[in-house]
């Protein structure tokens, strides 16, 4: 799923597309080149790459190690997805966090490579760069979505942990956006609202910085924004006194 802004390295997909077939994997999921758009050449050099090996392990051992986030450098099994009922949310900007998210708990067959399939460019505007009310809104939805993941049957303690991590650094995330965004206060208001119809259960216990936020959360909701902004200004505070 590579973003429009972002590109394929030539004649490295098909080394990768070779081993899914050979081995029927649910996903495959390889490694990505960070490119700075000053250092964005035209036309690209592919990386000199001789390392094409594949370790197979699990969706669940993937997502403990965080490897979840970056989902454009996996290739996913078509029958995997659809046996599993997996689909996009639709009608949202962020429908790629929770279809990522559900097919890292739900792959028991992976395969991981070191090979370069993708760039990743930065230093540029792009549409996720635009943190607009519609993308607030659809933000709140796919949280929502990947905290329901955490109630899925049997899966392992560490696994549903660190899924409430990762529930926990989206819902981190999008509040520090809210605060700090181009919304107005009633577009920030509603997008707290929002959030607490689509999650009106989400709460965390991992750490006391997951207490704190998630008990403002589910007891003075209204509040989070301007709390969240005091605290990001003492927060900094206490980093440049430490610096002194």
């Amino acid at each position: 799923m590579p973003d429009s802004d972002d590109m394929l390295i030539e004649n490295s997909v098909k080394p990768c597309l070779d081993k899914a077939l050979e081995t029927q994997a649910d996903m495959i999921v390889a490694n990505f080149l960070k490119m700075n758009d000053d250092n964005f050449g035209n036309p690209i050099i592919s990386p000199n790459q001789n390392n094409y090996s594949f370790v197979e392990t699990t969706g669940s051992e993937l997502l403990e190690e965080s490897l979840c986030r970056f989902y454009w450098r996996n290739l996913y099994r078509k029958d995997f997805l659809t046996d599993n009922h997996i689909k996009f949310v639709p009608h949202i900007l962020a429908q790629d966090v929770p279809f990522t998210n559900e097919c890292f708990l739900r792959a028991k067959k992976c395969l991981r490579t070191p090979w370069i399939i993708y760039i990743y460019r930065t230093g540029h505007t792009s549409a996720s760069s635009y943190f607009t009310f519609k993308r607030a809104k659809d933000t709140c939805i796919a949280t929502a979505k990947i905290w329901e993941f955490t109630k899925i049957d049997n899966l392992p303690y560490s696994v549903r942990l660190k899924q409430k991590d990762i529930v926990f650094h989206a819902f981190y995330t999008l509040i520090s956006a809210i605060s700090f965004g181009h919304l107005n206060k009633k577009e920030m208001i509603q997008t707290i609202k929002v959030l607490k119809q689509e999650a009106p259960d989400m709460s965390f216990h991992h750490g006391f910085k997951q207490k704190v936020w998630s008990y403002m959360y589910q007891k003075h909701p209204n509040t989070l924004i301007i709390s969240f902004f005091y605290f990001q200004k003492f927060k900094n505070k206490l980093r440049h006194l430490s610096l002194i």
